[in-house]
C-alpha cells in the first residue's frame, strides 16, 4: 500500500544550491578543507552543504575567524558563493569547489546589494563586484560600529573612539564615500 511519501506530489521544490549542516558528514566523501591561513584544517569549522544545479553535491568545512558572523551568501547571476565562517570570508565555485578568493577574517557586517557585496569589519568598509575590490573606504572608526542599518544607498551607524564615545557616520554604497565616524587623521 502506497503511504503519502510514495504518492507524486507534483514539481520538487528545486533543491537549495548551498545550505549549513550541523556538522561534519559521518559518511560520504571527504570534506572539502578551506583555511585562509594554511591552520586548523581537518577541524571542524562552519560545515556548509553545495548542491550545484546538474553536479555532484559537496561539503566544505570553512575555518573561522575572529568573531561571531557566520553567513552563506550565493551569487545569484554566477556559480559564486560567498562564505563567512566566524567573520572570516570565502569566496568558492560551487561546481568546482575551487577557493577564488579569501577576505578579512574579522568581518562583522555583510550586506548583499544587486551587483555587489559590501563587507564590513571593526574600522571600515569594502565592497566587491564580480570578486574584485570595488573600493574601500578610509579608516571610520577606532574598534567597532553599532546601530548599522542600510537605508536609501548608504549605511548608517555610530563608530567608537578610544574615549568611549560614539560618533554618527554614513557611507555612500555605490562609491565608498564615508562622512563623520570617530576616526580622524589629527586625532590620530
Amino acid at each position: 500500500m502506497a503511504t503519502p511519501r510514495d504518492q507524486d506530489q507534483g514539481s520538487p521544490e528545486p533543491a537549495e544550491r548551498s545550505r549549513r549542516l550541523g556538522g561534519l558528514p559521518g559518511e560520504g566523501p571527504a570534506p572539502r578543507q578551506f583555511s585562509a591561513t594554511g591552520h586548523g584544517t581537518f577541524r571542524e569549522g562552519f560545515v556548509v552543504e553545495f548542491n550545484p544545479p546538474g553536479a555532484a553535491a559537496w561539503v566544505g568545512n570553512f575555518q573561522p575567524g575572529s568573531t561571531s558572523l557566520y553567513r552563506i551568501i550565493e551569487e545569484p547571476a554566477n556559480e559564486t558563493v560567498l562564505i563567512i565562517a566566524g567573520g572570516q570570508g570565502y569566496a568558492v565555485n560551487e561546481r568546482s569547489g575551487a577557493l577564488l578568493a579569501t577576505y578579512d577574517s574579522d568581518i562583522e557586517f555583510v550586506e548583499r546589494g544587486a551587483s555587489t557585496t559590501v563587507i564590513g569589519d571593526n574600522l571600515g568598509f569594502t565592497s566587491y563586484f564580480d570578486g574584485g575590490l570595488r573600493w574601500r573606504t578610509r579608516r571610520i572608526s577606532w574598534d567597532g560600529f553599532r546601530n548599522l542599518r542600510v537605508e536609501g544607498g548608504l549605511i548608517f551607524g555610530e563608530a567608537w573612539c578610544f574615549d568611549d564615545t560614539w560618533h554618527l557616520f554614513s557611507v555612500d554604497l555605490l562609491t565608498g564615500q564615508a562622512s563623520g565616524g570617530s576616526y580622524t587623521e589629527t586625532a590620530a
